[in-house]
């Protein structure tokens, strides 16, 4: 039974339709989890909005010297096209862009709390989080889908970060096939035998960028879809 790659986003960050209590507290906005779900290998166009106290031209430097730090080959429609206004900056990046260069430099990121738990944050806690999703994706019914929803409840904010963010990345990192997916990362995950290959992908991703010391005050407060513009009316008032 065929589920949406919206319908798994809404499920992690929210949790079960019955006892939607929680809220998503990451810096990363619902729209930007779901365009990423649905096409996890193409970049998309984001909004990085800054502290308060933060100039985005700074910032703006910063996001493109993270870029060129990592070397990606980038073809013709996928140019990182950093820009910024006064409290704004664009920039088209790929999700494991996002969360190397962009979520460390967040608010979110560098509170003592995120960081205490995401120190202690063990691959089996992990596992057993990425299992209850598969479980979930694979349901052979409606029926079967509503009872394993039953378990994201106990998931908590930081576990549900975690886990989506592996899912997705892992998913970005699969190349051609991610991109001839119509079903995003649902339709790439339904084939997965265990969750040992989102697990080890993002523990790699820990590795290289949790346990630094940060020298400078937090640099972004939330990153958004930065949507295209469409006209409010198409007929002026007479």
């Amino acid at each position: 039974m065929t589920v949406s790659s919206r319908a798994l986003v809404e499920l992690v960050l929210l949790g079960p339709t019955s006892d939607r209590r929680q809220l998503q507290d990451s810096p990363i906005l619902g729209d930007v989890w779901i365009a990423f779900a649905e096409k996890p290998a193409s970049p998309m166009d984001l909004l990085i909005t800054p502290c308060r106290s933060r100039p985005a031209g700074p910032m703006a430097v910063i996001v493109a010297k993270g870029i060129g730090k990592l070397k990606r080959r980038r073809t013709k429609g996928q140019e990182a096209q950093v820009a910024y206004l006064q409290g704004i900056v664009a920039a088209r990046l790929f999700f494991d862009e996002v969360l190397r260069i962009v979520v460390p430099m967040t608010q979110w990121w560098r509170d003592r709390k995120v960081q205490d738990e995401l120190k202690i944050y063990t691959r089996e806690t992990l596992r057993s989080k990425i299992k209850a999703i598969l479980k979930w994706v694979k349901a052979k019914n409606e029926d079967s889908r509503v009872e394993y929803a039953k378990d994201f409840a106990k998931f908590t904010s930081l576990d549900r970060y975690v886990a989506l963010a592996g899912i997705i990345l892992w998913c970005g990192l699969q190349g051609e096939r991610a991109k001839k997916s119509g079903g995003g990362i649902c339709e790439l995950i339904k084939g997965m035998e265990g969750p040992e290959p989102v697990v080890d992908t993002l523990f790699e991703l820990f590795q290289a960028i949790l346990g630094d010391e940060f020298s400078e005050e937090a640099q972004i407060y939330q990153v958004s879809l930065n949507r295209k513009a469409m006209p409010a009316l198409d007929r002026s008032v007479k």
